[in-house]
């Protein structure tokens, strides 16, 4: 069994289980030899976060045992000063999770960064904001517009700030694998129907698809 979140230590692979995992909503995409055969969302709306870990750990477990998956891909807890402690306490409860299975049933687990698979498929994104009031101008460069809110001129770069940058994020995810796989998930802000955490489930395996043909490229060299 491989734990590791370096790519040059993970072999070949014929059944992989890539997972966008949280407490709450859990993505996931199922690949074999290559090719993406299933992929589906688990919610749990239990108010107990460690109900919660337990649903999502049966549900992972169950997709691992159902399908012969001998690798898990997720994306490994980012923890910062600007982190939700709360939150990220209980990424790292249910990454424990991944690890036990990985454990009990000898298959490989590889913790990815998340700038380290996005920027392999064109998922990174610049945010910008207003540097006076923080009002959010979105993708593109704000210089020269005035702020809609308080009339500022002066931008910021929030692309670092966590909690502006995840709704672009998700919405690119949205736009990369329908465009990707031909789907139709859905996303829209503040709606409860969105289906971002397949589409980055399933983008997570195009990132250690793309990951792999550049590790194997450096290994040549």
């Amino acid at each position: 069994m491989q734990i590791t979140t370096d790519m040059q230590d993970i072999v070949e692979k014929n059944n992989i289980l890539c997972l966008d995992i949280s407490t709450k909503s859990t993505g996931y995409a199922i690949a074999k030899n290559s090719e993406v055969v299933d992929y589906g969302m688990l919610k749990s709306e239990e108010k107990d976060p460690l109900v919660r870990i337990k649903v999502m750990y049966e549900f992972i477990y169950g997709l691992v045992k159902d399908n012969n998956i001998d690798l898990i891909v997720a994306e490994d807890v980012p923890i910062s000063d600007r982190s939700n402690l709360k939150v990220g306490k209980d990424l790292c409860l249910l990454q424990g999770c991944l690890l036990s299975i990985g454990f009990k049933e000898n298959i490989g687990i590889l913790l990815l960064h998340p700038t380290e698979w996005r920027e392999k498929i064109d998922m990174l994104v610049t945010v910008y904001g207003c540097k006076k009031c923080e009002h959010i101008f979105g993708g593109k460069s704000g210089a020269d517009v005035k702020c809609e809110k308080c009339g500022n001129d002066k931008q910021r770069d929030f692309t670092r700030t966590p909690q502006n940058l995840r709704a672009q994020l998700k919405q690119r995810a949205v736009g990369v694998a329908n465009e990707k796989f031909g789907l139709d998930l859905f996303f829209k802000h503040s709606s409860k129907k969105n289906e971002d955490d397949i589409a980055e489930a399933l983008c997570l395996f195009l990132g250690y698809k793309e990951l792999k043909k550049w590790q194997e490229r450096r290994s040549k060299k």
